[in-house]
């Protein structure tokens, strides 16, 4: 987890080497923060709650708008197509509006994305977490992800 200062030279150090294609974000509170240090990722991926706790739908112009179902504990393959495919769109910027709760769908998202990426998300009361994705990080996702893997479709 990252300091409030960490977290603000983490900010200017992706604005210095223009990284927002490497990002991904999970949530809604770490995407306003985002989004407030005019830095944009590749793909968003928010339910439109902070802490169970209803929060305006995040606006930016210039993103693919996606839903997708995804209910609180579990991963559907709905939700994990929509990444997959999220994630093809290499110059197309998404948003994936989940119906039901985001914060398990951080165990695909590294599965997916390419190495070298970095994946962003809030812990509650502690802070963001920056995931820079590798090889062996997304081997022990795989298995996370079985795990909670409900074979029912979500889109």
């Amino acid at each position: 987890m990252k300091t409030d200062s960490e977290i603000n030279s983490f900010f200017d150090f992706i604005k210095e080497n223009n990284i927002e294609n490497e990002l991904i974000s999970v949530g809604d509170a770490t995407t306003k923060k985002l989004l407030e240090n005019k830095i944009y990722p590749r793909l968003i991926i928010i339910d439109g709650q902070i802490e169970r706790k209803e929060t305006s739908i995040i606006e930016v112009n210039d993103y693919k708008i996606v839903d997708a179902i995804n209910p609180p504990g579990e991963i559907t393959l709905g939700a994990c197509q929509k990444i997959r495919d999220a994630l093809k769109l290499d110059s197309i910027k998404t948003i994936i509006k989940i119906d039901g709760e985001e914060d398990l769908l951080v165990l695909p998202v590294v599965f997916e994305v390419s190495t070298n990426s970095k994946v962003l998300y809030g812990q509650p009361k502690e802070g963001l977490v920056v995931v820079s994705v590798t090889e062996e990080r997304k081997q022990f996702v795989k298995k996370l992800v079985e795990k909670y893997l409900v074979k029912k479709n979500g889109d």
